[in-house]
Parts: C-alpha cells; sequence; structure tokens
C-alpha cells in the first residue's frame, strides 16, 4: 500500500495529499515527460484556483473603490457648501437656524473625512487590485506553460519553484 504525501498548494486553499508513487527497488526516476503529465490534473486545479482568486479580488477592489467614493464624494460637496456658505454669509447677518444647518453639514462633512481616512478604502482596494494582478499573472503563466508542448517546457520543478516564488514574493499573492 503506497503513503500519502502532502502536496502544497500555494494557489490557495488547505495542503492537498497525493498518493506517492510505488516505485520498485532500482526503478528508473520518472522522465521529465512523464512528470508533467502526472502533474497536468494538479496544475489545472492550480490554474483554476487562481482564477477564482484573480476575479475574487478584482470584486473586493471594485467594492472598496465604490465604498471610498460613497463616503468621499460628499464629504467634498458637503465641504464645499460649507466653506461656500459662510465665505456668502461673511458680509450679512444670517438667522441661527441657517447657521446651525451649517454647522451640522459642518459636522457631518468632518466625521465622513475622518471615515474615510480611518477606514483607508482606497488603499484596500488598490491592494486588492495588486494581488489580483498578480494572481492574473499566475493564471497567465499557468496557462501559456501547459499549452505548448511538453518537450518544450523545461524541468517540472524549475517551473514549479518558480510558480511558488511568484506567490510568495512580497509582490506577489
Amino acid at each position: 500500500m503506497a503513503e500519502s504525501e502532502p502536496v502544497k498548494n500555494t494557489a490557495a486553499g488547505p495542503t492537498e495529499t497525493k498518493p506517492a508513487e510505488a516505485k520498485p527497488e532500482g526503478a528508473p526516476a520518472m522522465d521529465a515527460s512523464s512528470q508533467w503529465r502526472e502533474s497536468g490534473k494538479l496544475l489545472a486545479k492550480w490554474q483554476e484556483r487562481a482564477r477564482t482568486n484573480q476575479l475574487q479580488h478584482y470584486a473586493a477592489a471594485q467594492y472598496f473603490g465604490n465604498a471610498h467614493n460613497a463616503i468621499g464624494i460628499p464629504a467634498v460637496i458637503l465641504s464645499t457648501i460649507v466653506g461656500t456658505t459662510v465665505f456668502a454669509t461673511l458680509q450679512k447677518q444670517v438667522t441661527l437656524g441657517v447657521q446651525i444647518g451649517v454647522g451640522a453639514i459642518s459636522v457631518l462633512a468632518a466625521a465622513l473625512a475622518a471615515l474615510q481616512t480611518f477606514l483607508r478604502y482606497s488603499e484596500r482596494a488598490e491592494k486588492h487590485r495588486a494581488t489580483a494582478a498578480a494572481y492574473a499573472a499566475v493564471r497567465h503563466r499557468l496557462e501559456a506553460t501547459t499549452n505548448v508542448p511538453v518537450a518544450v517546457r523545461g524541468p517540472l520543478k524549475e517551473f514549479l519553484d518558480g510558480i511558488e516564488g511568484q506567490l510568495g514574493s512580497p509582490g506577489g499573492v
């Protein structure tokens, strides 16, 4: 009975277990073409996960970009109204109701600006965009490699190490 050995899945999700090959003692190692064919299902899984993660991160970037605008645009509009109203009323005496209204709008504008700074939606959106782009690069590399003949692909280990390095790098995923 063959033992199981863990196979690290760097694209996403838990570590997968792949059955170890039972090799008779003294049997030759698997050639490069066989290694590539054996890894086909794993690479297809990684490619699909990279695609899924890419799309999810782009959706998150869109969400946080919209949230940034939903808070930022009203803050700018309210600040403009307050500034214009204060400037227009410098030469005139205004009623108490106008003063309270302008004060309330001013406080609301300040609160929205503080929320926008505290929540950092634009920064979060940019991080999700960068992560999505990194997944897109991994996905493209997987697609490009798996769609060329096995004979011209090069060593599997080098390719897997490169993908793992791309996923683990600071600019990566």
